[in-house]
């Protein structure tokens, strides 16, 4: 044993005992429950809009991908990618996803093919609904700037790992009067989203967003386990504030160091 590791090493079995439980019991049918999030909701008056007025919607998971550290952002913007094509296939919308890696080409393809499917207009599907333009973020941001304003979207929405493109879409989307829907867990854009977007999936809520639609037990028992996680983080900053106010911070020091 490490001295000064152990209670952090207990921290860290618990953690994954606790991933490990609640995935166990998610896969035996005991999903946890998840509050309704206003965005999916909106989704079909949202489509709707869009079938109305004529007009497309675009999509894009940002310039992560899976094969980076944001590979969970970038699968939780697919799950949320199969969703929305099954809502254009039943409003016959045109669907529009632009992505930054090669690799999710054919991925893509394959979630709007079974999205269209599932909508009730496989005729509707072309394998140029997916479009590449390299992986390179000004050759990215330009296409889709360019897009915005040769088609006019009526709907933008970007979920995934978004960098430096999520300010030039959502000024574009607003150029041509477009809804804008995004959500990342990127600390930086969380602003940004909250001013400019019409709707939004804020930190967490983008995996939240994703697990709910594909139903995934492991997904949703992660994201259970991760919420207690939470709860006994926020009770060990309790109890170190009322050790501290009682002048007994060398015992927790010495929880600390052990």
């Amino acid at each position: 044993m490490l001295t000064g590791k152990n209670f952090d090493l207990i921290i860290f079995l618990l953690t994954v005992a606790g991933m490990y439980l609640f995935m166990r019991k998610a896969e035996g049918g005991r999903l946890p429950n998840i509050r309704s999030i206003p965005l999916l909701e909106e989704l079909d008056s949202i489509i709707g809009r869009a079938a109305e007025m004529g007009r497309p919607v675009h999509y894009t998971t940002g310039y992560g991908g899976l094969h980076d550290e944001w590979a969970v952002m970038c699968v939780a913007g697919l799950a949320i990618l199969s969703k929305v094509a099954e809502m254009c296939g039943k409003y016959r919308v045109w669907l529009q996803f632009t992505c930054f890696r090669g690799y999710l080409v054919p991925i893509g393809q394959d979630i709007l093919k079974t999205g269209y499917e599932k909508g009730g207009a496989p005729e509707m599907y072309t394998p140029d609904m997916v479009t590449y333009v390299g992986e390179d973020q000004p050759a990215y941001i330009a296409y889709i700037m360019d897009y915005f304003m040769t088609e006019k979207p009526a709907v933008s929405m970007v979920f995934g790992a978004i960098q430096a493109e999520m300010n030039n879409i959502l000024m574009q989307a607003a150029r041509v009067n477009a809804i804008s829907l995004a959500g990342t867990p990127r600390l930086y854009y969380q602003g940004k989203m909250a001013l400019m977007c019409d709707y939004c999936l804020l930190g967490e809520e983008l995996y939240v967003a994703g697990a709910s639609i594909t139903k995934d037990p492991v997904h949703l028992g992660c994201i259970e386990a991760e919420d207690w996680f939470k709860v006994g983080i926020i009770a060990l900053l309790v109890i170190a504030l009322i050790l501290t106010t009682l002048g007994m911070e060398n015992l927790l020091q010495s929880l600390l160091k052990w």
